[in-house]
């Protein structure tokens, strides 16, 4: 037992010393780093704060669409905290004008019958999801591109609207029925739906926006 812990140890040091001498950085170095990265977020969160509400929003935009998932953050999470409601607005659909793949949990609600059960794990098998043993449900969604005619994001293969934002929130429908979610403090989307065909509407659904 000694002897494998003594080995383990001195594998764990020269893999330690190993990763040591391959580093490129001195401290200095990775400090000036640290800083400069501060300053530049210091600097976008000002162009996100401008008090003029057209580059603002202009500066959002360009960052939510920018592709540097770095500055799509730090979009996000300036409009999903907003106090305002347009700005938080504005960061959603930007979100869901990125053609996202998202991510939808389900809590179980009441399945009465064996037909509500059926219909509530062919409802995840449609996006080739998967239901677990306590009837949880999860899937990933692909969206298509955002429609700005009709203010909305399309479904994948770019034929009718599948996700709507608006000031009190965002309107889905991965099953033919429009779904209502909120924004919650974590930055998650999160209500309260019916899963197709389940005679219930007490499932509870979430999805995260924050990347």
């Amino acid at each position: 037992m000694m002897r494998t812990l003594a080995t383990g140890c001195a594998l764990a040091a020269s893999v330690w010393i190993g990763a040591a001498s391959a580093q490129s950085l001195t401290v200095e170095e990775i400090r000036a780093k640290v800083d400069q990265s501060l300053r530049d977020l210091g600097s976008y969160q000002e162009l996100l704060a401008d008090p003029d509400p057209a580059r603002s929003s202009a500066a959002m935009k360009v960052m939510l669409e920018s592709g540097d998932a770095e500055l799509q953050k730090i979009a996000l999470d300036y409009g999903l905290y907003s106090p305002n409601p347009a700005v938080r607005r504005k960061a959603l659909e930007g979100f869901f004008a990125s053609e996202p793949r998202i991510e939808v949990f389900v809590g179980v609600g009441r399945l009465h019958t064996s037909s509500n059960q059926d219909n509530y794990l062919r409802a995840f098998a449609q996006y080739g999801g998967s239901v677990d043993a306590e009837l949880k449900g999860y899937f990933t969604w692909k969206l298509g591109k955002f429609d700005a005619d009709q203010k909305c994001a399309l479904d994948s293969e770019g034929k009718e609207c599948a996700v709507r934002v608006t000031d009190s929130g965002v309107s889905l429908r991965p099953w033919g029925e429009w779904l209502l979610l909120a924004p919650n403090e974590e930055g998650d989307l999160t209500g309260t739906v019916s899963v197709a065909g389940t005679g219930s509407s007490n499932h509870q659904m979430r999805i995260p926006v924050r990347q």
